[in-house]
This record gives C-alpha cells, structure tokens and sequence, in this order.
C-alpha cells in the first residue's frame, strides 16, 4: 500500500502535517504492525517524522532515508 502526502507550505506552524500523518499512522497500523517511508535527507520532513517518533533506519539512493515506525501495544510491556 502506498501513500503519498504532500502538504503546501503555506499550511506550516498548523499541525496540519502531524494531523495527516496520525490519521495515516492510524489508519495503516488498524492493518499492520510496522510501516515505513522515505524522505530526502537534506528535507525538513526527515526533522519532522523524526519528531514523530519514526526511527531512520537505512540510507537508501538518491539522497533518501527509510524510516520505519512500529506499532505500539500496551500488553507487550
């Protein structure tokens, strides 16, 4: 499954990109345990999924790095 989420810069400073990103983190651990995605290194997004909780994991070609994010269960602790 892909999504791809792009949000405009003139919507910066009004958590609408950490509301799309609980809404797809939501939505994609109802059915999977671990998700991923990449970004550009140099990008301001790499600060912001770093923020969110995502682990940069593997540099990968073209200047990207795939972050990965597993789904928290309480019963596991």
């Amino acid at each position: 499954m892909r999504i791809w989420a792009f949000r405009p810069r003139c919507h910066e400073g009004r958590d609408v990109g950490r509301l799309l990103l609980e809404k797809a983190e939501r939505h994609l651990f109802a059915k999977l345990d671990k998700i991923w995605l990449e970004t550009e290194i140099c990008s301001r997004a790499y600060a912001f999924y770093k923020r969110a909780g995502w682990l940069p994991i593997e540099k990968q070609d073209r200047g990207l790095m795939k972050f990965v994010k597993a789904r928290f269960v309480e019963n596991e602790l």
